[in-house]
């Protein structure tokens, strides 16, 4: 019930443009968010990644936010992300994206995000990387997993986020699981009804390590779910940008540790430095 109740008021929080403003800039806020926000640009974002792979941890950047209103801020977010990728890659950086298909025009247009994804999926492939497709609320589940399958068959280098506190993942898993996909799970951070989730902290903690059997099983008994070839098994740490505030800016967000699947781990800033198998990224 407690965890239900923090994470109504956190999301409310999030969604309240008058705190968005305004928190950010109390001092004692920024302190405490340093662990999980080292900065609020590009740079910052960029600087935290190098950091993290002197410690043997490659890194995962996102931009956060979601839903645009035209095609011209779709097309900007899916050229932020090309910018993104080719610093990546000139610093030496062992990093890939993870995007929001709503940023990329999902709710205007599905060809419009598909033919976004895939310039992005195009890029990262020249450098032997992958992109990425967040999970976002519910209600975009079906047509994320839709797109995804799509894009898979034109774009061996993407992956897919799935969510353990969903009820249906399971059979989302199942039917993924013969196209070999790159899957990284996560808990899961939506207020959903009890309808389609899981509601209490044992039963989604439960939930998310049958689902990472399921997926380390099929690892180790047929093909190797699809990764990278050029990723190096490490830690990986996931970086947000906060572009609520200025869709111009990327900046790092959110940090949560993601390597092979175990029980869930609270969110820390210090990572683990469990080496992670291929084919299999958990949060």
């Amino acid at each position: 019930m407690r965890t239900t109740f923090f994470r109504t008021l956190l999301l409310w929080m999030a969604r309240n443009a008058w705190l968005g403003r305004r928190i950010p800039r109390m001092r004692f806020v920024r302190r405490a968010a340093r662990r999980f926000m080292p900065g609020e640009d590009s740079e910052a974002a960029l600087a935290a990644a190098e950091s993290f792979q002197r410690e043997g941890i490659s890194t995962l950047f996102t931009r956060l936010g979601e839903n645009v209103a035209s095609a011209e801020e779709a097309e900007a977010t899916a050229d932020h992300y090309l910018r993104l990728l080719d610093v990546i890659a000139a610093r030496g950086i062992q990093g890939e994206i993870s995007v929001k298909l709503t940023q990329l025009g999902l709710d205007l247009d599905e060809e419009l995000a598909f033919r976004l994804t895939g310039r992005l999926a195009e890029s990262a492939s020249r450098r032997g990387g992958v992109v990425w497709l967040d999970m976002e609320g519910s209600a975009y589940t079906a047509r994320t997993i839709t797109l995804y399958e799509r894009l898979k068959s034109e774009h061996a280098n993407t992956g897919l986020c799935l969510q353990a506190y969903l009820r249906r993942t399971a059979g989302d898993l199942a039917r993924l699981l013969p196209s070999d996909p790159a899957i990284r799970l996560v808990k899961g951070a939506y207020d959903e009804p009890a309808a389609i989730a899981y509601r209490s902290r044992r039963e989604v903690d439960s939930n998310y390590v049958a689902l990472g059997v399921t997926m380390r099983s099929v690892s180790d008994s047929g093909p190797t779910m699809s990764r990278s070839s050029n990723r190096s098994p490490s830690t990986r740490r996931h970086l947000g940008c906060p572009c609520r505030r200025s869709r111009s800016r990327c900046s790092t967000g959110s940090a949560s540790t993601s390597s092979d699947v175990s029980p869930p781990r609270a969110i820390s800033s210090v990572t683990s430095s469990r080496t992670a198998r291929p084919g299999i990224g958990g949060t």
